[in-house]
């Protein structure tokens, strides 16, 4: 567990990326927020990750280590559809392949997921809870839930989108 590590990446406020790596067992070898502010496209915001991972993560791994993927966190919902971000309360990553521009940035395979599901996915880890319904109010408003021990995705991935959720009357239908 200690050779095969996991970086994660936060894009959930605007003009700030989150790193960190960790290792199979959720050890936190390296974490550090970095100012972007400046950068106007995820390009540039990809190129500068993964700058900023090499010139500083990097180093904290084992010498035999082995990275095995890369996780986005965003305030957005991806897609699984078109493969892009929408609905995300950060402009310039509206409409975003993100999962493919880390992927071959870092020429690692990405997950892309909304902080309300991966906040969710680490309750149901943790404390190994069957149902589960986390709110997140950060720069956006997200719901993940776990039902019956799964994430609930729904059709292209909105199933626990707040606007998404019939609530009160169950005729009326997102469109």
């Amino acid at each position: 567990y200690e050779r095969f590590l996991v970086i994660g990446v936060d894009l959930q406020t605007d003009g700030t990326v989150g790193i960190a790596v960790t290792n199979l067992r959720n050890e936190i070898l390296f974490c550090h927020s970095y100012d972007i502010s400046s950068l106007e496209t995820a390009e540039e915001i990809a190129a500068f990750t993964k700058e900023q991972f090499l010139a500083n993560a990097a180093s904290c791994a084992p010498e035999d280590a082995c990275y095995i993927g890369i996780g986005i966190s965003v305030a957005a919902i991806y897609d699984a559809t078109n493969a892009c971000l929408v609905s995300s309360s950060i402009e310039k990553y509206e409409g975003v392949p993100m999962k493919a521009l880390f992927s071959r940035c870092f020429g690692l395979p990405a997950y892309v997921d909304n902080s309300s599901n991966f906040k969710a996915i680490s309750v149901h880890t943790i404390h190994k809870l069957d149902n589960i319904v986390c709110l997140d109010i950060s720069q956006g408003t997200g719901v993940g839930i776990i039902c019956n021990g799964g994430l609930l995705r729904g059709k292209n991935g909105y199933g626990g989108e707040v606007a998404h959720v019939p609530i009160g009357d169950p005729s009326l239908k997102c469109p």
